[in-house]
């Protein structure tokens, strides 16, 4: 398999190419012969890599974002009918699964941003689905648990729910789903991201 090689590889190999094409000219000759080919070809094959390697930088949110609306094509009908959205969906199935949760955990596991969740939240109480408290201990802690509606809602959507989830097993295969859902869930841990200074640094030296 081959492997992305760093900018600075490319670059020098070009620099050392131009060098020996410069110096060819001096002497009379077009710089190509022998080793200058070699180093010619090699050039090539750096910047073809380095050109696919952008496109596959590319393409990997776009194929992650168009593999979410497939699979959510399958769940927003039914959402849709019983008047929740994906999130609010979200939560229910986490309060029903765990029982009552901190604020702070439900949007770390519901993949819901702090700012927003304090909105869903206070449209779910309003419409009966779960209960809001402060922690008796700390009450800095917002404690949320489900209502008798809720989980009674949560317990009528939950099969169909999974209904569509067997749909999407059926289409693509068990097999490669469960193969998927590891590979994704390894894509998850990644470490945090470096700063790319030296992409930074190459384009600060071409505007120069």
């Amino acid at each position: 398999m081959r492997q992305h090689l760093p900018i600075h590889r490319m670059v020098e190999a070009g620099t050392r190419l131009l060098s020996r094409l410069r110096q060819g000219r001096r002497h009379g000759g077009l710089g190509l012969a022998g080793q200058n080919v070699k180093m010619l070809k090699t050039f090539t094959t750096l910047l073809l890599m380095s050109t696919a390697s952008s496109q596959y930088q590319h393409r990997l949110p776009q194929h992650l974002l168009r593999a979410r609306e497939a699979v959510m094509a399958y769940f927003r009908p039914l959402l849709n009918s019983v008047g929740l959205t994906e999130q609010q969906w979200r939560i229910l199935r986490l309060l029903d699964d765990r029982g009552e949760m901190e604020a702070g955990m439900i949007a770390d596991l519901a993949c819901i941003l702090p700012p927003s969740l304090t909105g869903i939240l206070v449209r779910m109480e309003k419409a009966g689905l779960i209960h809001r408290g402060r922690d008796k201990v700390d009450s800095r802690r917002l404690i949320v648990s489900l209502s008798n509606e809720g989980r009674q809602l949560t317990h009528e959507v939950a099969p169909l729910s999974n209904a569509c989830y067997q749909q999407i097993k059926a289409h693509f295969g068990e097999e490669k789903l469960e193969l998927l859902i590891g590979l994704l869930s390894e894509l998850e841990q990644l470490p945090a991201p470096q700063a790319v200074s030296e992409g930074r640094s190459l384009s600060m030296a071409q505007d120069d």
